[in-house]
């Protein structure tokens, strides 16, 4: 009975504190009886924290308060649970030996009579037996009954000990390590020098024949402000401010629940929807308002006392502007606030058309109207650009309360002041105010599909270049494990993911280290040595002196802000412009690729895509972070579509997709930016003393 009660006494202890690590409200009586549930179910705490959730979210009895346990709700729980299927109910079994049907089974006295006819199945005899003239009747019955005379016994055990014939295994090639080879990899990687790691990662077969043999070498693809004229000193002061992802108290909401690794909580992300609706609205309002303004403030002169009261009119009803329920008939125009969608229902597809594009409403008031929708008739616009989850102010007229004839569609929410960034003393600014800054961006993957070493490879040859140009900063974009890569789908290597990561990186910094002051390095959601739910924070590198030390690499999160000098950058790995052009929709559109890059600055979102593509492993919980929070000067966002440098006019943004470094077997293309006057604290706009060249590897 002691032990008894000291096993209960830990289960309870054990319980109470999963239950507070899971943010599960509970009465303290309540305790032992949910001890004695888990016992009696054969439970672990965690299924028990996972079928009280699950019980949260079904419960639709709203006379039980389900927010805490407690004796009424653990009443109805306990009989939930108890009829649930999932619930693990401990079942009584025998063992099939003491069956009386089975306990002679593998018997050879009972199974001797069933073998008269039975030879030994063996491939080699029946090859042989094959290949031999067949015998005579009495030559083949004197055969067999030496075999039932001479060796029965072995005959059948022989029989007994034949297991089911199963899948034959794959070929492997010689390339391939065993694994005995791969776990000794693993546990002596740590003791392993960069020279030894380089030399076990060559590839097994000769490779880059395709690279080698490319055309057009250093050629250039576009150029934007070809005809810029640089300063001809060369800026030395190089400074990279990150930003702490620091967001207005309109986007923050206190959540202090923790979550189990991988689990989303449905309710956050709708909450996060809701708020990033009603931020964006204020915006898109405001900008609705500003419209009214040109027509008060035009006209002549000389007014009379009536213009003056009907620009005071005009003036109070701009101010009188809101948005209006979805759902609401009007013959009239009006606004409504909500977010760009797909009727999945009728459409089959993911991508949006004018057949079955509708607004998910939001009432910008009290709520009223969220998750109503009504389709959208966009046939009046001359122009169109829209994808799912883009949040949007429609004007149009909704007569039957099921469909908007749109008239205008605002969508343009970008920031338009810059933040200030810490300044140089005077006398330094005037003295670097006619310097260049020059960055060079490259991204992954690195190498060839079929290789990994860095010797030979697009990363060997774009570290030469960075020699020949020696830039103020790298900007190094992953993947440097691309999952996609022969080797690594096969699995045809003799060293980690990690050390794969650590010998690229760390070969390219020793080459380069003395040509250039820093590299920024980003992650990608390909990259299988790193956690790949977007956005992801930074790479982890336990020792940064592999590295030059933290002055010399900077390792960012994806997405990332951050500023060289005065100039602001925002950097996202994701493909979003691929992804957009998938399932958007646009009409008339002169600059289809500057159009779609331009959606993530007036949403102020680097992946405003909703839903997400299911490659990409959104994770909501960290939404905040896919928020941009500055007037970018730079976009950088790298593509498989076609490569281009443009400025976005509504803010000044110099929009960049430099695309890859290397396309399956053959080289890629990289992006040269020369910067004027980065160090001069009074420009607000670089369009203008950007010189952007992407040229081929």
């Amino acid at each position: 009975k002691t032990s008894t009660c000291n096993l209960a006494i830990m289960s309870s202890s054990n319980l109470a504190q999963h239950l507070s690590e899971a943010d599960i409200k509970y009465e303290p009586n309540i305790l032992n009886e949910l001890t004695m549930l888990v016992q009696d179910l054969n439970l672990t705490t965690e299924d028990l924290i996972n079928e009280w959730e699950a019980y949260q979210y079904n419960n639709k009895n709203k006379s039980i308060d389900s927010t805490s346990i407690n004796p009424h709700s653990f009443q109805n729980f306990s009989k939930y649970l108890r009829y649930s299927k999932s619930a693990r109910m401990p079942k009584k079994t025998r063992s099939r030996s003491n069956h009386p049907a089975t306990a002679k089974l593998h018997n050879a006295q009972s199974i001797a009579p069933l073998m008269e006819n039975m030879s030994t199945p063996n491939a080699n005899s029946l090859n042989k037996t094959r290949q031999r003239k067949p015998m005579s009747t009495s030559k083949a019955h004197h055969v067999q009954s030496r075999v039932h005379s001479d060796s029965g016994d072995s005959l059948i055990n022989t029989f007994l000990n034949i297991t089911t014939p199963s899948k034959p295994p794959a070929a492997v090639s010689s390339s391939t390590p065993s694994t005995n080879t791969r776990l000794n990899s693993n546990h002596n990687h740590k003791h392993r020098n960069h020279s030894d790691m380089a030399n076990i990662m060559q590839s097994p077969a000769p490779i880059h024949n395709k690279y080698q043999s490319r055309k057009d070498k250093g050629a250039s693809i576009c150029t934007l402000n070809e005809h810029l004229r640089l300063h001809n000193n060369v800026c030395y002061d190089v400074r990279i401010n990150a930003s702490q992802h620091a967001h207005g108290k309109t986007e923050q909401f206190a959540e202090s629940k923790k979550y189990r690794f991988m689990s989303e909580d449905i309710h956050v992300k709708q909450k996060a929807i809701k708020q990033r609706i009603s931020y964006l609205g204020e915006r898109l309002l405001a900008h609705i308002r500003a419209e009214y303004k040109p027509e008060t403030e035009a006209g002549d002169s000389k007014e009379n006392s009536m213009d003056l009261d009907e620009e005071a009119q005009t003036q109070q009803t701009a101010q009188e502007v809101v948005y209006c329920a979805v759902d609401q008939a009007s013959q009239r125009s009006c606004y409504f606030l909500g977010r760009i969608m797909n009727d999945g229902d009728n459409a089959g597809s993911d991508k949006i058309t004018a057949g079955n594009i509708i607004l998910e409403g939001f009432d910008y008031h009290n709520d009223v109207s969220y998750d109503k929708r009504v389709k959208l008739d966009i046939s009046g616009l001359r122009k169109v650009s829209l994808f799912p989850g883009q949040i949007v102010a429609v004007k149009g007229i909704n007569s039957s309360g099921k469909e908007i004839i749109v008239e205008k569609i605002y969508d343009a929410a970008y920031l338009t002041e810059k933040k200030p960034i810490c300044e140089l003393p005077h006398s330094q600014r005037v003295n670097q105010q006619e310097e260049v800054l020059q960055v060079m961006v490259a991204c992954g993957p690195f190498t060839a599909k079929n290789a990994l070493d860095f010797h030979g490879s697009p990363m060997h040859d774009f570290a030469k270049t960075v020699i020949a140009n020696k830039p103020n900063v790298v900007i190094l974009m992953g993947p440097f494990t691309d999952c996609d890569n022969e080797l690594i789908k096969g699995n045809e290597m003799n060293v980690t993911f990690d050390e794969v990561f650590t010998v690229l990186l760390a070969s390219f910094v020793r080459f380069v280290a003395n040509y250039c002051n820093k590299i920024v390095v980003v992650p990608s959601t390909k990259d299988v040595h790193h956690f790949s739910a977007f956005p992801q924070e930074k790479y982890i590198v336990p020792d940064m002196s592999q590295f030059g030390g933290e002055n010399k690499v900077y390792f960012m999160s994806n997405p990332t802000e951050f500023s060289i000098n005065n100039v602001s950058f925002g950097v996202c790995s994701a493909d979003f412009l691929f992804n957009c052009c998938k399932v958007g929709i646009t009409k008339n559109i002169s600059d289809r690729l500057l159009s779609m890059m331009s959606h993530c600055i007036n949403q102020q979102n680097f992946y405003p895509l909703q839903p997400s593509m299911r490659a990409l492993r959104m994770d909501y919980n960290k939404h905040r972070y896919l928020y941009i929070q500055d007037k970018l000067d730079v976009f950088i966002m790298p593509s498989a579509l076609k490569q281009f440098a443009k400025i976005y006019k509504s803010t000044n943004t110099v929009c960049i997709n430099p695309s890859f470094l290397t396309r399956l077997n053959s080289g890629g293309t990289y992006a040269v930016l020369k910067i004027n006057n980065s160090n001069c604290s009074g420009v607000d706009d670089y369009s203008d003393k950007v010189r952007v060249d992407i040229l081929r590897i």
